[in-house]
């Protein structure tokens, strides 16, 4: 087959059909496209290509490279790379898909039905209690270290999403032999990989699901308890990103003493036990050690005011009332 410009859909797949024809020229100026294909089995094609920039004939010298396959049961065209991808206009981002994203494409899949059968109800699940020496000292070792963080984490965002069981199947690299076992019947393959993934990890599901109990435990308690500093820390937090600045002023008291200073909007983002200095001038940090000492730091309630330019983007809740009660008296 010879063509003189980009083949479409229906013309590409029209001569991958052709079993009598096993050889594209394409020519597009003063160079010319090779495609060959060489069938893997009865139901599959290896496609080759190869490009020559001048001339419109192959040399002795030159190679044909791997550009693609063609699966002819389904119709269906992968790893479509340069010559092929080059020829042809239209072509998925899943059709030219190679070989190392193709395992993450069906990895995806694989979740999506392990999530789609157990629909984040753990009474899907075969075991009731973890019995596993390694996923009890888990669950232990999250409990202790890491539930805290990741409830902060969800506080911080005003509105998060519900609490969901996610499947983590992964594959780094697939062998030919299991991408063409994929690309023969892909409905089969993510099936029988799912079922096989959730029959091996039972208990880790089951620990999935703990340690969202865990975690959901420690953010329902900052829900409850409004008065913990990471309300403020969260407002602080959506001022300084709202006002898309890079520097800001904030005044701070402690210890029966006030100062205002610079800082980096960045240094007051997220959740702190203290806010150090390292975002501040030089000479802010001098004027800071010394009303406040050598090493000192401040918190999240020593913050009375942060503006940007001549805007105050927030104000201290005590601050508010007070501001608030001398209107009212002032009426």
């Amino acid at each position: 087959m010879n063509i003189e410009t980009k083949l479409t859909r229906p013309e590409l797949w029209s001569w991958l059909e052709q079993r009598e024809d096993p050889f594209l020229v394409a020519k597009h100026g003063e160079g010319s496209s090779f495609i060959v294909k060489i069938p893997k089995d009865a139901e599959i094609d290896y496609l080759f290509g190869n490009d020559s920039y001048y001339g419109d004939s192959i040399g002795w010298r030159d190679r044909l490279y791997f550009c693609g396959l063609y699966e002819r049961q389904w119709k269906s065209v992968y790893m479509a790379k340069s010559t092929l991808s080059d020829l042809v206009d239209g072509l998925t981002a899943v059709e030219q898909m190679d070989c190392d994203q193709l395992p993450e494409y069906i990895a995806t899949q694989v979740n999506q039905m392990v999530e789609g059968l157990i629909e984040n109800d753990r009474t899907r699940l075969q075991v009731k209690k973890l019995t596993s020496p390694d996923a009890v000292s888990a669950l232990r070792s999250y409990r202790r270290h890491t539930a805290e963080g990741d409830a902060i984490e969800r506080f911080m965002q005003r509105a998060p999403a519900p609490i969901q069981f996610r499947s983590c199947y992964s594959v780094r690299r697939m062998s030919e032999g299991n991408l063409l076992a994929y690309i023969r019947d892909p409905e089969t393959f993510i099936r029988e990989a799912a079922e096989r993934y959730m029959q091996e990890n039972q208990e880790n599901f089951l620990l999935q699901f703990l340690e969202n109990d865990s975690m959901d435990k420690k953010y329902q308690d900052f829900l409850r308890n409004e008065q913990h500093p990471i309300y403020r820390m969260r407002t602080i937090t959506e001022a300084v990103e709202a006002c898309g600045g890079k520097t800001v002023s904030v005044t701070v008291q402690k210890d029966g003493k006030e100062l205002t200073f610079k800082t980096s909007a960045r240094s007051l983002k997220g959740y702190h036990d203290t806010y150090d200095l390292y975002g501040a001038p030089s000479s802010d940090h001098r004027r800071f050690e010394e009303v406040f000492g050598i090493c000192q730091k401040y918190r999240a309630e020593d913050i009375v005011r942060i503006t940007y330019g001549r805007n105050t983007i927030y104000e201290a809740p005590q601050v508010q009332k007070m501001d608030c009660g001398m209107r009212m008296r002032g009426m």
